[in-house]
């Protein structure tokens, strides 16, 4: 009898081979001093919709400019903390936050120089 995988199975086996392959979303990054197969975003948080004192929703562009996330294999790079410093190819950034789904990382940071 051939074992069927299942769903998570599935998925896991696709995060490198869809999710994270090379030659579909994702590029190699640095992240601090670690060279993984990464998809970072970073129209992440360009633009926010606001609604203030029940007006209609305004557009705030540029107000998290600097903000990107970064999704790699959990496999590859650990979870870090929030405050924690992040090289991200050369530039330096903060984690505000990390998330963990089945696998794949996502991490939120800002540029705080470099």
């Amino acid at each position: 009898m051939v074992k069927t995988m299942t769903f998570k199975e599935t998925l896991q086996k696709d995060i490198k081979n869809v999710f994270l392959n090379l030659d579909e979303f994702a590029e190699m990054h640095d992240l601090n001093g670690y060279k993984v197969a990464a998809v970072i975003d970073d129209d992440f948080l360009d633009e926010i919709t606001l609604k203030i004192n029940d007006e209609p929703q305004r557009k705030a562009p540029g107000l998290f400019g600097g903000t990107i996330a970064i999704y790699v294999a959990k496999s590859d790079f650990g979870k870090l903390k929030p405050g924690r410093a992040l090289e991200v190819d050369g530039k330096l950034h903060k984690v505000m936050s990390t998330s963990e789904q089945d696998g794949m990382l996502k991490i939120v940071a800002t540029r705080t120089g470099g």
